[in-house]
């Protein structure tokens, strides 16, 4: 009996304890918590294994090499920007803190109290050359600053070890260091520094502060992963808006290339409606020799009228973007020509939002109307490169020189047996200016049907072999079916190698007819304008149908490819000099 009321006394002398209560009351509420975690999150082993397995194994990719290069370039602009950004921000309150410092260290020097201020001097003297290369910072000489500072953090954490009235490595220098890490936009960067920072202040503390390495090591450690998770967090943001940025951008790209097979010409226009990339196809339809990157679309419309229509296409295309309709408005517009006269036809506009949202960018598809379009006479008054005919005109001196004598001669041209048609409407050729024989960048030839038997059109099941015209005619048909209905529409289509027959229109010895082989062809449909005033009338709307073939290869009388290249300029002219 006298046994019991000594063990309830050391029960009860052992609960007096403060130290026993307080882990009595540090156990149940580790309990309560993890209780409380399993109510809400659940208990899926097998689910959350996967998952931790499936981050373990991402874990090595952050410290491989980058392998896609647009992407390693990406992230160091963006270190640069992001550094540069930081620097402009911070400079005023990093002079404020290094003059406090300064203050400091003068009324108590200290060896603390002086690497203090060396660290912020060397903070303050990175940003003012930051600020003022701008961007002519290269991503090497961010890593050696970075490299710099984090030195200096790594003295400061050893500082302890030689005096206890050291405070060493504090909440200050650990913001700093984890705002550096941060900076760097790389977790390969920044992690080797930051371990080795927060294990010399746990040696240094246990060394100079009496404290337990055990203890000290784990608290770093806490911190150290902490601090490294934030730069892997920061990190993936920046790739996967690097990512996302380099996919819109080729998803656009790979669009407008569809595109150019479909229209004319495409454009890209900013939110004031300039132009952003050099429209190369635009420039060629409008007779522009000068680049028009940078020029305002605007100035393309002939009148009031048509920018008012544009502005209302612009409009239209942005209330349809939001509304999730996937179709992009149309109106007939007319572009002015370099060369004078209008190029009309149908404009379609594409709304893309740029910078999440806070600026418009627009897509723009130009389809010509060969039968709407005019062409005037060309301007005489129109600038010419005389310093680049000059020299042309040196070039083929010799040439220049024969013709001349023969002119004077007064050799008498070879006989031509004229032909005529009557089918034949214009012929419109666009020369080269500033070559000797005025080189022909583009032929157009218009030709009208007469409705008597004699009408001698040009058509295709002639200029086909007859071989490929059975399977080319079906899809004919399809567009002009498509043209007819009004649910379904034609999607342009490949239509695989075809062979045609040209007229002799290149070099000379090819005999009466050229054989062109192209390798690619492609047949989009082109509606002209309703006649009928309310648009009901099908019949009275005349369907155009595109045949664009690339890629060719000259086949002579046997077969065998010739490469049209191996006509020169220079070499023809100097045989006909010779032969003069």
């Amino acid at each position: 009996m006298s046994r019991q009321p000594r063990v309830f006394q050391a029960f009860e002398k052992e609960f007096s304890r403060p130290e026993t209560m307080a882990v009595l009351f540090a156990s149940a509420a580790v309990v309560v918590l993890v209780l409380c975690h399993i109510n809400v999150v659940g208990v899926e082993v097998k689910g959350h294994a996967q998952i931790l397995a499936t981050a373990l194994q991402k874990v090595p990719a952050l410290f491989m090499p980058f392998r896609d290069p647009r992407l390693d370039e990406k992230l160091e602009n963006l270190s640069i920007s992001l550094n540069l950004w930081a620097a402009r921000a911070f400079i005023h309150t990093q002079i404020c803190i290094l003059a406090t410092l300064l203050f400091y260290a003068c009324l108590f020097p200290s060896a603390c109290s002086l690497s203090r201020v060396l660290l912020f001097a060397l903070l303050y003297a990175n940003s003012l050359e930051i600020i003022f290369m701008g961007s002519r910072l290269s991503a090497w000489r961010i890593r050696t600053m970075y490299g710099s500072v984090m030195a200096m953090f790594f003295v400061r954490a050893l500082l302890p070890a030689w005096s206890d009235l050291h405070s060493g490595f504090d909440q200050l220098d650990m913001v700093v260091a984890i705002g550096c890490g941060v900076a760097s936009l790389s977790c390969r960067t920044a992690m080797l520094p930051l371990v080795m920072i927060f294990v010399a202040d746990s040696w240094s503390k246990s060394v100079g502060h009496g404290c337990s390495f055990f203890d000290t090591f784990v608290a770093n450690g806490q911190r150290c992963a902490c601090s490294a998770a934030l730069v892997v967090l920061v990190e993936q943001l920046a790739r996967a808006m690097i990512v996302s940025e380099l996919d819109a951008r080729e998803t656009l790209e790979a669009f407008r290339g569809i595109v150019r097979c479909c229209m004319d010409a495409d454009v890209i226009l900013d939110s004031h409606f300039q132009i952003r990339d050099r429209p190369t196809g635009l420039e060629l339809l409008l007779h522009r020799r000068d680049e028009m990157s940078g020029m305002s679309f605007l100035d393309l419309l002939p009148d009031d009228t048509a920018t008012h229509e544009f502005l209302n296409l612009a409009q239209k295309s942005i209330e349809q973007a939001t509304s999730g309709k996937q179709v992009a408005p149309m109106a007939r517009l007319s572009l002015k020509r370099a060369s004078g006269g209008l190029a009309r036809g149908d404009i379609y506009m594409a709304h893309i939002p740029d910078r999440f949202g806070q600026g418009s960018r627009y897509l723009l598809g130009f389809v010509e109307d060969p039968e709407a379009s005019d062409m005037q006479p060309c301007d005489a008054r129109l600038s010419v490169d005389r310093a680049a005919v000059a020299k042309s005109a040196r070039r083929f001196r010799l040439a220049s020189s024969a013709s001349a004598s023969s002119s004077q001669s007064h050799k008498k041209d070879p006989p031509i047996s004229l032909t005529s048609s009557r089918e034949i409407v214009d012929i419109s050729l666009f020369l080269d200016g500033q070559t000797e024989w005025f080189d022909v960048k583009e032929a157009r030839i218009r030709f009208t049907r007469f409705e008597d038997q004699g009408s001698g059109m040009p058509t295709l099941k002639r200029m086909m072999l007859p071989s490929e015209w059975p399977s080319t005619l079906p899809k004919l048909r399809e567009a002009v079916w498509s043209a007819l209905g009004t649910d379904i529409g034609f999607v342009p289509q490949a239509l695989g190698p075809l062979h045609v027959c040209m007229p002799e229109i290149l070099a000379e010895g090819n005999g009466r007819n050229l054989s062109l082989h192209a390798r690619n062809s492609q047949l989009r449909l082109v509606q002209g304008a309703n006649i009928s005033q309310d648009g009901s009338d099908l019949s009275v709307q005349p369907i155009y149908l595109c045949l664009q073939l690339y890629n060719f290869v000259q086949l002579d009388s046997r077969g065998r490819p010739i490469e049209l290249g191996a006509v020169s300029e220079f070499s023809s002219m100097q045989s006909e000099a010779a032969e003069q």
